[in-house]
Order: C-alpha cells, then sequence, then structure tokens
C-alpha cells in the first residue's frame, strides 16, 4: 500500500473562523510536507486521498486531540468528520449509527448537519442524491445525445461513448438514464449499423474499455453481424486494415465463419448465413484474378478463419485460377519461357524450379503469389507477410511447389 494511502489527521480546515460548522481534515504522512483530503463515497467510507493545496481559503487548526491524531486512515476507513460547536472542536466516524449528544445550548444547525448527514448516509439516501446529481449533470452536459435523434458521425459518438463509460452502471439509482442510453443505443444500431465505419463502431460499443450498456457477448455479437454486412456488400476494403486488430481477434480467434451468434429480440440485426459469406468470397477471389491483387482475399481469408485452412470448395476457385494461368503460360512458352523466369529468379533471388519457374514468371511481384498461398494455407497465412528470412522463402515455395504438383498431377491423369 503506498503512503498516500496510510495517512494520519495532521489538521483541520475550518470554512467559518468565528462560527459553528462542519469542517474538512488534513492528512500527510511522515517526511513529507505535503498535505491530503479524503474523498468519501456515498457510505462516508474515504476512496481516495487528493492532495490539497486551498490553505488561504480556510482558517487551519492544528490542535488535533491526541487519540485522533495518532490514528492511521486507510483508504476504505470511515471517514474523520470534524465540527464546532460552541467553538469546541469534535469528530465523528463516518460509520457512526448512534444519535450524538445534543447539548442544549450547543447551535443545533450544526449537530442537526451532522445527524442528518449520518442518517443520510446510513439509510442510503446520500447514495440516491448522488446518483441523480450525476444523472441531472450528464443529462445537462450533453444537450446533442439527449433529446436528440441519434446521428452516426464521430463526435456523436465519442459523445455518447464519454455518457456511457461516466454513468455508474452499478448504481440502480440511476435507472432512468442507463434505459435513456440504452434506448438511444438500440436506435443508433437499427438505424446506422449497415453504414457506419468500423472505427465509429468500435468508440460506440467501448471496444478495448469497459462494456458499459454492452455485455461482451453483444459486442461480438454486433461486431460480426456488422463485418458479415460490409463483406457481403462488397464493402470489405473498409475494413480490410482493422482484421488483425487485438479486439477482433480476441472476439474471433478462430474466424468469423466459426463464431457462434446468439438472436437479440431489442436488436435488429441482420441476419447472414454461412453460404452468403462464401458466395462473397468468391466473389472477391475473381475480382482479384482479374488485377492479380490477391493481397486482399489473403486478409478476408484471415478474418474468416484466422489460421485455420480454408474448405476445399473455398479453396477450388483459387485452384482453377492457378491451374488456368499455369496451363496457359505453358501453351504460350512451351520452352518454359526461359528469359522471363531468369529475370524472376534474379529479381528475387530465389531458387526456383520447374513449374513453380512458370507460375511465378506471370505474376507482377512474388508477394501476390504468398498471398496465393496465405489463402490457401493456414499455417502460411499465419507467417509473417515480409518473408525476409531463408526458412519463410522455402516454406512458401515448397507448399507453392506441392500445390503445382497435385493440379499437374490431376490434369495428367485426366
Amino acid at each position: 500500500m503506498s503512503l498516500r494511502s496510510v495517512l494520519r489527521l495532521i489538521q483541520v480546515a475550518r470554512p467559518a473562523p468565528d462560527d459553528d460548522c462542519i469542517g474538512l481534515g488534513i492528512f500527510g504522512y511522515a517526511g513529507s510536507n505535503k498535505a491530503f483530503v479524503a474523498e468519501c463515497n456515498n457510505d462516508l467510507n474515504i476512496a481516495r486521498f487528493t492532495e490539497f493545496v486551498d490553505f488561504d481559503k480556510f482558517a487551519i487548526e492544528s490542535d488535533i486531540p491526541p487519540d485522533i491524531r495518532a490514528l492511521r486512515f486507510n483508504i476504505g476507513d470511515p471517514i474523520p468528520i470534524p465540527y464546532w460547536v460552541n467553538g469546541k472542536l469534535n469528530f465523528v466516524r463516518g460509520d457512526t449509527r448512534t444519535s450524538l449528544d445534543m447539548p442544549k445550548e450547543a447551535d443545533d444547525g450544526v449537530m442537526s448537519s451532522v445527524v442528518g448527514l449520518l442518517k443520510d448516509a446510513r439509510a442510503g439516501r446520500l447514495k440516491q442524491r448522488s446518483a441523480q446529481w450525476q444523472s441531472d449533470y450528464l443529462r445537462g452536459a450533453n444537450p446533442d445525445i439527449f433529446g436528440r435523434s441519434p446521428r452516426d458521425t464521430r463526435y456523436w459518438v465519442a459523445r455518447f461513448s464519454v455518457v456511457a463509460r461516466e454513468l455508474d452502471w452499478k448504481d440502480e439509482q440511476s435507472s432512468t438514464l442507463k434505459n435513456e442510453l440504452q434506448e438511444l443505443s438500440y436506435i443508433w444500431l437499427n438505424r446506422h449499423l449497415d453504414n457506419t465505419s468500423y472505427t465509429r463502431l468500435c468508440i460506440f460499443l467501448g471496444v478495448g474499455g469497459s462494456p458499459h450498456i454492452f455485455g461482451e457477448r453483444r459486442r461480438r455479437d454486433i461486431m460480426y453481424a456488422f463485418l458479415v454486412h460490409v463483406i457481403t456488400t462488397g464493402r470489405f476494403s473498409s475494413v480490410e486494415k482493422h482484421v488483425q486488430d487485438l479486439e477482433i481477434r480476441k472476439m474471433f480467434p478462430k474466424g468469423l465463419m466459426a463464431a457462434k451468434v446468439s438472436h437479440w429480440s431489442d436488436l435488429k440485426l441482420p441476419k447472414r448465413d454461412h453460404q452468403s459469406i462464401a458466395d462473397s468470397f468468391v466473389s472477391y477471389v475473381r475480382t482479384a484474378a482479374e488485377v492479380d491483387k490477391w493481397g486482399t482475399v489473403e486478409r478476408l481469408a484471415y478474418l474468416l478463419y484466422a489460421n485455420r485452412d480454408m474448405p476445399r470448395e473455398l479453396q477450388q476457385p483459387v485452384l482453377n485460377y492457378i491451374e488456368n494461368t499455369a496451363f496457359d503460360l505453358q501453351n504460350r512458352h512451351p520452352h518454359g519461357a526461359s528469359y522471363e523466369i531468369e529475370h524472376r529468379r534474379k529479381q528475387f533471388n530465389l531458387t526456383m524450379r520447374n513449374n513453380f519457374d512458370s507460375v511465378l514468371s506471370i505474376y507482377p511481384n512474388v508477394d501476390e503469389v504468398k498471398s496465393i498461398i496465405g489463402i490457401l494455407d493456414g499455417k502460411q497465412r499465419m507467417i509473417t507477410m515480409k518473408y525476409d528470412s531463408q526458412e519463410d522463402v522455402l516454406i512458401f515455395e515448397r507448399t507453392f511447389k506441392n500445390y503445382l504438383h497435385d493440379i499437374f498431377s490431376r490434369n495428367r491423369s485426366d
């Protein structure tokens, strides 16, 4: 435990020097000139110590009774409450449950305030007031959140996330504001989930932080619905750079195709089956084949299957492309296009032979070939895309040769 959490009461701050009143305890520890005040929770227990610097705004008294000065105060202890009656300093602990004796000649305003404070803490009224104050503050400070229709802007979702983060979700007294936030969240999702961006959705869901409105399962299912939608509507490029984000890996450790999602009656999440995802994948393969750009499909394969091999029915369109290009090259260059192959060998500093050379020679660069293997093979997909080491190169070459061997062997047997 740090020094700041185990302190002694060394002084008291008196707001009204000449009147009876309730004061403020000032704490410190040996060997330091710093002073601290204790912040308490709704049960009048110490929640934290913060540094005190406003000495010029109070009358400071150091005549602390010896029995009080000898005490140590930790976080979680009842807070000592100083008060003056007839000019005399008194203390009461924050956990006191019995009524205080009230001298006849005392200023019953101070005593009534102290007794009322203790009774309110014991009855939970301080907690109720605190929750109401917090709700009123959040509502007043965020007029663009409450009373207006949710908007799909970075500003709106950021402000919504701040309100959700500041609200005490464990406090039952905040139920009205909680219900309003939950209703706003459902309206936003049902209106904007299909068109929002990945970044705005993460801010809205509180991804990477405390769950706020949505529990872990619900956040995962909402993210699943969003990702499936962008895939099946041809907008995968908008999330392509995020597929390796830590939160996506946590939500879908085995990929989207292995995720088990739930049905939520209060959320109109789009229903997508695996067949629609598979059909979309084939469409992305066709596009990649037209332009010889396979990195996007490899990243899509990672999002769908993580480090698992693609199923055979989804591998087949890619294998067909490899087969068609390989035999097309053989037909156009019956001698193996030796000049082009030699040029590629020198360009990539790789030792490659036979049919592997033939297929490699038709690609703009070797990275596209690596991406094709990454699409088909789960282990290869997890290898760094840099391929800096010779071992990575050999794995890549060996894997692709195996695929080519299967293709050419099958063709000869046909």
